[in-house]
């Protein structure tokens, strides 16, 4: 699945173990594959380093920054005629959902959470347990929406290390505990 993950989502994930962080799981297991343009993947370098650098942390971001420039799919971002976020600094992150057809937006942000389905793009907060009450369609199939399934899938974790080498195919090119 084609997802779009704002600044706040992808730099909580790799710092703090709740919410955010299920979603770099759901990435490194690949049942998601990111998308992000130069502008995004610019955001996630200097937020990363400036969170990093504030709460004095001693995370290798190497590990990260490189998976989110390899292991992404990159885009040139479709311009808006005209800002759809009240910060027209996130409009990068529809921008960039547009150019990829990715039909999720995974956010944090208000600004962009507050969006109601732009574009026909669907922007689950990462933070809120309400994912149940809504449903988005992709593929033709109408299915419960995207946070319960991840964390479901999410659940190989507990398995021994064989058997997630055996889902896996044996690449870690992550390594998310």
């Amino acid at each position: 699945m084609l997802a779009v993950i704002d600044t706040g989502v992808f730099v909580a994930g790799v710092f703090w173990r709740r919410e955010p962080h299920q979603v770099l799981r759901a990435w490194r297991s690949g049942l998601l594959t990111p998308t992000v343009s130069e502008q995004i993947w610019d955001e996630y370098k200097r937020v990363l380093q400036d969170v990093k650098q504030e709460e004095g942390f001693a995370t290798d971001l190497s590990p990260w920054i490189e998976a989110s420039k390899v292991a992404t799919l990159w885009v040139t971002p479709v311009l808006l005629g005209r800002s759809v976020c009240r910060d027209p600094k996130d409009d990068k992150f529809i921008e960039a959902a547009l150019a990829a057809g990715a039909r999720m937006l995974i956010a944090r942000d208000r600004d962009l959470t507050v969006l109601h389905k732009p574009f026909g793009i669907e922007i689950p907060e990462a933070d809120k347990g309400d994912w149940d009450k809504r449903h988005y369609t992709e593929a033709g199939a109408v299915r419960a929406h995207v946070w319960p399934v991840l964390l479901q899938q999410c659940r190989y974790f507990n398995m021994s290390s064989q058997s997630r080498k055996q889902i896996s195919g044996g690449s870690s090119l992550l390594r998310v505990s």
